[in-house]
């Protein structure tokens, strides 16, 4: 009996080894993925650039043109995800169900995020420690967060890592000068070139191409000419495309600025200041989005890898190449937020799990239960926080934190939205979009035009935006509508 047992637990092991066996293992593991993260998904946008991207989006579908705003900041940063919005209204989305679209979208393509990084890992460290380190990155919190509402980093990710399969299998092409390679190289470019249009951040993550670059020592230096070209055309492109729909608008006041003065201007809002890597508010936003504990493995990890040297030595550079320029990036502006970093982690806790494997001396048996503890751990170690800026650990408490705080913003806005004045002035600040949005979506036949003032005329009412942080403006403004008979309406006091 005992051996018949033994026979059958062989011949398991044995099917889940094959190939046959690990597809069936990822398709049930995405299935789970997708109804897992489908019931903790939040209803509405999930924070406030989520609603800034759909407001605009909106806007441009309305309108015909880009937006100020959108010209100024979401053009330059999502441009292919604002666009992909636009076309989905233009196709006959309702306005009310985009929010819904947006966060399924960030649930399905998110688990491909994760089987995509699988067969990264699969592809450079096996199997075993691959998928390790995909179940420890899916329960980090920044990547949680990203999984459960609609925002273009998480997608812009999914693409970015398919993006660096495609490189690493042209890295292993045996002829460089064959049309295999070519052709690999080609979709890397095309693939991170719809990544950056997604979410124009994860530039800052391009090393990554060079870590793989060097994966192949021996034809280091063709290697990372193709990982330049990769990047450098994939960015060039995305910044051309963006430039060419913007200057495209006659009617947006950024119509003319250039990239440059762009990031001039962003510069001097958010400056880079090294005091703000010190600041506990910056830290906490780097450290929260993996959880305390698994953010010192990683660092221990990294530490022990450099003063070990040989190939661990090796690994833990080639993740550095990738992770660390998003963190210091981010990191040196002060208001840093959780999301920013999650391009960054996906390295960084592959190699804390290959760290764990080593001091397991590879046995599964050992790492297992250690990565076990580590992540029962880490998932209590921060169980309160503010939403997806600074993400708890607790991911089913986070999940209904950023649905509390969201929610609350969309009931003010649809008061406010409701409301059955003829003519109305609807002063917002950090809640806009969601104002914005709720209006825009009650109305029945919408003609907007944009400005620096938005006008919305719905049939016989009337609806302006404005939008000041300067108390006398607004007050001057509200006088003037107010003399002109409007309802002032607003979500915070004025």
């Amino acid at each position: 009996m005992q051996q018949a047992l033994s026979g059958s637990q062989g011949k398991l092991a044995q099917w889940l080894g094959s190939l046959r066996g690990e597809l069936v293992v990822l398709t049930l593991a995405a299935i789970l993925s997708i109804a897992v993260h489908a019931h903790f998904k939040v209803t509405g946008f999930g924070e406030t650039d989520a609603a800034r991207l759909a407001r605009d989006a909106i806007g441009w579908h309305l309108q015909g043109y880009v937006s100020p705003e959108a010209a100024g900041y979401t053009e330059r940063t999502s441009a292919l995800y604002l666009r992909l919005e636009k076309a989905l209204m233009d196709h006959g989305l309702a306005i009310r169900l985009l929010p819904l679209v947006m966060n399924w979208f960030s649930v399905v393509l998110g688990t491909g995020c994760s089987l995509a990084l699988y067969a990264l890992f699969r592809l450079l460290k096996g199997p075993r420690i691959a998928a390790a380190a995909t179940v420890v990155h899916a329960l980090t919190p920044g990547f949680w967060s990203g999984n459960v509402y609609g925002m273009p980093t998480v997608p812009g990710l999914f693409l970015f890592v398919l993006a660096l399969i495609a490189f690493l299998l042209a890295v292993r092409t045996e002829e460089l000068r064959s049309l295999r390679f070519g052709l690999l190289v080609a979709l890397a470019l095309g693939l991170l070139f719809l990544a950056l249009g997604f979410k124009a951040d994860l530039a800052l993550a391009t090393g990554a191409f060079l870590a793989v670059a060097l994966t192949r020592p021996e034809r280091r230096w063709p290697l990372i000419g193709a990982s330049a070209l990769v990047v450098v055309c994939a960015v060039g492109g995305i910044v051309a495309y963006g430039r060419l729909v913007v200057s495209g608008q006659a009617n947006s006041v950024a119509a003319g600025e250039s990239t440059i003065s762009f990031l001039q201007t962003w510069n001097r809002i958010f400056p880079f200041k090294t005091a703000a890597l010190l600041t506990d508010s910056n830290n906490t936003t780097i450290v929260r989005c993996v959880g305390g504990l698994l953010f010192g493995v990683i660092v221990l990890a990294l530490i022990y890898g450099w003063i070990t040297g040989g190939a661990l030595r090796r690994e833990a550079s080639l993740a550095a190449l990738w992770g660390l320029p998003p963190i210091l990036m981010w990191g040196f502006q002060f208001d840093d937020s959780s999301r920013h970093n999650i391009p960054a982690f996906p390295p960084l806790v592959f190699f804390a799990v290959i760290f764990v494997f080593h001091i397991c001396a590879g046995e599964l048996r050992r790492a297992l239960p250690l990565l076990a503890a580590l992540m029962f751990v880490n998932y209590f170690s921060n169980t309160s926080g503010n939403g997806s800026i600074v993400p708890q650990s607790d991911l089913a408490g986070l999940s209904e934190k950023i649905e509390g705080v969201t929610s609350g913003y969309h009931d003010k806005a649809r008061e406010i939205a409701a409301d059955p004045a003829p003519k109305r002035l609807v002063l917002y600040a950090s809640e806009d979009p969601y104002v914005e949005y709720e209006v825009l979506a009650r109305a029945q036949h919408p003609q907007l035009k944009m400005g620096l003032i938005w006008e919305l005329t719905d049939g016989p009412q009337i609806t302006h935006f404005f939008f000041s942080r300067d108390r006398n403006a607004t007050r001057n403004i509200v006088r003037d509508y107010k003399r002109d008979g409007f309802a002032i309406l607003s979500i915070s006091r004025y």
